[in-house]
């Protein structure tokens, strides 16, 4: 499975039962804001993590074909 999967997942994981555990003392506790911020937080990371890391994936797919075609030279590679 591609990190750009599996790491964002088990962020949602955790910050779903991190917002799960404290989210009865916050609403009952009146801090219903530092609950909507700190779900709003949780989205902005998983995104964005899941975004950066597959622009990676991408970038090292691209070097890797680069790779192959400099070990393999076709015709027009070749020195004149």
């Amino acid at each position: 499975m591609r990190k750009s999967i599996w790491i964002p997942s088990a962020i949602f994981i955790y910050f779903f039962a991190i917002a799960f555990y404290f989210a009865e003392d916050w609403i009952r506790g009146g801090k219903l804001l530092n609950f909507i911020i700190l779900c709003s937080f949780e989205i902005f990371v998983i995104i964005g993590s899941f975004i950066f890391l597959r622009k990676k994936e991408r970038f090292a797919e691209q070097r890797k074909n680069n790779s192959r075609r400099t070990h393999y030279p076709s015709e027009e590679n070749k020195p004149k």
